[in-house]
């Protein structure tokens, strides 16, 4: 309920933030991750990228 309630504040600041928040328990060290070029982000350089400054998200 609560992500309905702040969907539209949120996507002003951030439209994919509840996409990543959905699969932030994927981890790009995970094993089985190597059949997927990107988790969240349309490209493994956008996934890098964000994981780089958010290593623990």
């Amino acid at each position: 309920m609560l992500e309905e309630i702040f969907a539209e504040p949120m996507a002003e600041v951030d439209p994919s933030f509840f996409v990543r928040l959905h699969q932030s328990w994927v981890s790009p060290l995970d094993k089985d991750r190597k059949k997927y070029a990107a988790i969240v982000f349309p490209t493994a350089k956008e996934d890098a990228k964000f994981y780089q400054k958010y290593p623990t998200i």
